[in-house]
């Protein structure tokens, strides 16, 4: 059985990462989803919250320099990431979720 969704728990453990990298005057590391799900699930657990408000410079699309694109959530300098999802369009284009 799956636990439930804890979004403030990881929102203190990517603030402590933050901290930490900070005093030693480094940046933080990115955070790497192994899944879309994954990432879609961090997302729902995150915006469930009415006390949390996400802004569009927190949550976007990004290209990576192998061409393949992400989804980038930015908390505190701590960038949390994981593969988009491509999806055909009837005139040839393409859409990312």
């Amino acid at each position: 059985m799956m636990e439930a969704f804890d979004h403030q728990d990881l929102l203190d453990a990517i603030y402590a990462l933050h901290l930490a990298f900070r005093r030693q005057r480094m940046d933080p590391p990115a955070i790497m989803l192994s899944s879309h799900d994954e990432g879609m699930r961090f997302v729902r657990g995150l915006i469930s919250d009415a006390r949390f408000r996400m802004t569009d410079e927190m949550y976007r699309l990004v290209m990576a320099p192998d061409t393949s694109f992400w989804r980038e959530f930015v908390f505190y300098g701590v960038t949390v990431r994981w593969p988009a999802v491509r999806t055909a369009l009837p005139n040839g284009g393409w859409e990312y979720a």
